[in-house]
């Protein structure tokens, strides 16, 4: 019985339990609401490949909110928008996708399941894109069955959440 309990031990299974138990009983449970925010990807394709002549896409992804002080935070990703002729298309900087990261400083909600998020980028190819502000208009159509949407066009793939 020793050999099992020395074996649990330095194997840190025991202070696993005794430390989930202690987090689980010791800690009050709190109810929090849910924050005010966008979260989600999608893409969108407007060619697909050779047989349309050339590669485009657009995807967003993000992770946005507004705090229970009024403070906005988050991240956002931009990939695509850069047109790739084929074949031997060659594109300069990041290729179709030309990555742009932001973070997100405004979320202005517009209407049912819509809203802006506004970001400043903090990197791209090459710098090219870096300090630049952009919005995007995302819409989650979950409630009614179409699919989501980003900049009034529907999403290919993806979901967005809009809680206002």
């Amino acid at each position: 019985m020793l050999a099992k309990l020395s074996y649990v031990i330095q194997r840190g299974y025991l202070f696993g339990i005794v430390t989930a138990l202690v987090c689980c009983v010791a800690s009050p449970v709190v109810a929090v609401a849910p924050a005010a925010g966008v979260w989600g990807n999608g893409i969108q394709r407007f060619s697909h490949g050779a047989v349309d002549g050339g590669n485009g896409f657009r995807e967003v992804t993000l992770n946005a909110w507004i705090d229970e002080a009024g403070v906005t935070h988050g991240v956002m990703v931009w990939r695509g928008d850069v047109f790739q002729e084929l074949p031997g298309g060659d594109i300069h900087y990041g290729g179709p996708a030309n990555t742009y990261f932001f973070e997100v400083f405004h979320i202005d909600f517009v209407g049912d399941g819509m809203a802006w998020v506004y970001g400043v980028v903090t990197a791209s190819p090459q710098g090219i894109g870096d300090g630049e502000v952009f919005g995007f208009l995302f819409r989650d159509n979950g409630r009614n069955g179409y699919p989501d949407e980003l900049n009034g066009l529907p999403i290919d793939a993806g979901n967005y959440l809009v809680s206002p």
